[in-house]
Parts: structure tokens; C-alpha cells; sequence
């Protein structure tokens, strides 16, 4: 890995949606735990925040990829 920027490019060499996103909610969600009581509900709050963004990028990177082909 040549580049920082590069952690976050597919295998084409575009922009990872899911790499981005994972990226940006790890610390917004990590933030907002911070910030309030921890308890189980924000916990399960919180890790479905985190592995629904992946899955969201994860979605958008499989369209970007069949539009490509």
C-alpha cells in the first residue's frame, strides 16, 4: 500500500462506499457512545449502527459494480 487514500479504493480503483462509511460511523458511533449512559440497549444500538453501514456500503459497492460490467 502505496497511499493512505488507497485503503480506501475497491479493487478497480474507485472510491470503497463501504470502506468509507466504515470508517466514518466507527467514530461517529463511537462518539455518541461516549456521550451517553452505557447500558445494553445503546450497546446493541450501537454495533447495529456500525454493521448496518457496512452492510449498506457493502450493497452500494455490489450496484457500482454491476453498473461497471
Amino acid at each position: 500500500m502505496g497511499h493512505w487514500s488507497e485503503f480506501f479504493q475497491d479493487e478497480y480503483g474507485r472510491l470503497s462506499m463501504s470502506r468509507l462509511l466504515m470508517f466514518g460511523s466507527f467514530f461517529v458511533t463511537s462518539a455518541v457512545m461516549f456521550m451517553v449512559p452505557m447500558n445494553e440497549g445503546y450497546f446493541s444500538m450501537y454495533l447495529g449502527a456500525y454493521a448496518g453501514t457496512y452492510l449498506i456500503g457493502k450493497g452500494i459497492d455490489m450496484q457500482g459494480a454491476k453498473a461497471k460490467e
